[in-house]
């Protein structure tokens, strides 16, 4: 039979030997606890919290810039601009992005390029002479509200 308390090979032995070091850890932070280790240990955690507090300071920073920022490009968009918006993503999406410099006349021209029926011609066409009109000329208010109808209209043809 295996003698496990005196071999000092043998597993209760090893963990015998690992809760004595561990007590002798114990008895030399806890119990010699003096002034200068003290002293030390403050010093160690006052610096680890000021660097805690600068690094969350400048997380702060960070994200209070980008909700800025965000909110800065979800500025409230006008009805007739929308529209506007959302024609240019559709085409977009069929490889007619609009580009910078282009105004809605010089993007219908080149719109007539586009493979697409007659109506969606037409549609496209029509829209973008009336959002050029009501953009760039004197509309009343009245004909305004439906023509911003008649838009919302022709957008669902242009798809």
């Amino acid at each position: 039979m295996l003698n496990l308390q005196n071999d000092p090979n043998s597993w209760l032995s090893q963990i015998r030997f690992r809760y004595a070091a561990l007590n002798n850890a114990w008895n030399q932070w806890v119990l010699d606890y003096n002034p200068d280790r003290q002293r030390g240990f403050l010093e160690e955690l006052s610096s680890a919290f000021a660097n805690w507090r600068g690094a969350l300071g400048a997380a702060l920073v960070c994200a209070l810039l980008a909700a800025l920022r965000w909110l800065r490009r979800r500025r409230p968009v006008a009805p007739l601009d929308g529209l506007y918006e959302r024609f240019c993503r559709q085409q977009a999406r069929h490889g007619y992005a609009r580009r910078p410099d282009e105004g809605p006349l010089g993007y219908a021209a080149r719109l007539r390029t586009m493979q697409a029926s007659p109506d969606k011609h037409a549609a496209m066409e029509k829209f973008l002479t009336l959002y050029g009109a009501l953009k760039y000329g004197a509309a009343g208010s009245e004909s305004r509200s439906a023509s911003l109808t008649t838009l919302k209209t022709l957008l669902t043809l242009c798809r």
